[in-house]
């Protein structure tokens, strides 16, 4: 099931702007790590906010890589109690040549077409959650079996396992780059919008690793 982040984030309910790090905090506070024993990465580039030469020039969450042996088997969880808004079940992967042509659409400037962008994410569950926050789960591997739009998942549960879908490991059908990247949404918008890196990796920190 197709899912439009615009959408969605619209329809939220605004609970005056989220600006800085203290009302982030509090925002996101009892969320949980979609992978328990899972740690805020050091290296600026897997944190939300640094540069991409795609995604709209943005890295918009976090890239979580299994390189913490008590990770297996790498099952990712739900952050918080929430609705499911997308679960791509029959999702299908890119060959080759498709996601050669998707990254050869995307600009210089980090501009791109919304939907090509979205491909590059593989499969995905979404989860609307209390609050006005929304948690994103791209490049699974699989995902659970009866897992749906609609569905109402609580905090903990499983969603399906880490993957490589969407990435250029992915369509060439190998196991390489396995990971999650995890993304918050708050109804003002992406969690680090106002935020320092350092800031960015707090809260992270908050969330992945209580």
């Amino acid at each position: 099931t197709q899912c439009d982040l615009r959408v969605v984030s619209q329809g939220l309910p605004i609970r005056g702007r989220i600006e800085d790090l203290d009302q982030v905090l509090a925002a996101v506070a009892w969320l949980g790590s979609p992978l328990p024993g899972a740690r805020a990465p050091r290296r600026a580039d897997l944190l939300p906010g640094s540069p991409r030469p795609y995604r709209q020039g943005i890295h918009q969450g976090v890239d979580l890589y299994p390189a913490w042996d008590h990770l297996e088997p790498y099952a990712v969880r739900a952050a918080g109690d929430g609705w499911v808004v997308r679960a791509d079940g029959a999702y299908g992967e890119m060959t080759v040549e498709e996601r050669s042509d998707v990254l050869a659409r995307q600009g210089p400037d980090g501009s791109g077409n919304p939907e090509d962008l979205d491909r590059l994410h593989g499969r995905q569950v979404w989860i609307l959650h209390g609050g006005g926050v929304l948690t994103r789960y791209s490049h699974l591997a699989w995902i659970r079996a009866g897992l749906s739009r609609g569905t109402w998942i609580a905090k903990g549960e499983t969603l399906g396992r880490m993957g490589n879908s969407g990435t250029s490991a992915g369509a060439e059908g190998t196991r390489d780059d396995t990971h999650l990247h995890f993304e918050v949404h708050l109804a003002s918008g992406p969690f680090w919008a106002n935020l320092t890196m350092s800031q960015v990796r707090e809260v992270l920190e908050e969330v992945l690793e209580r």
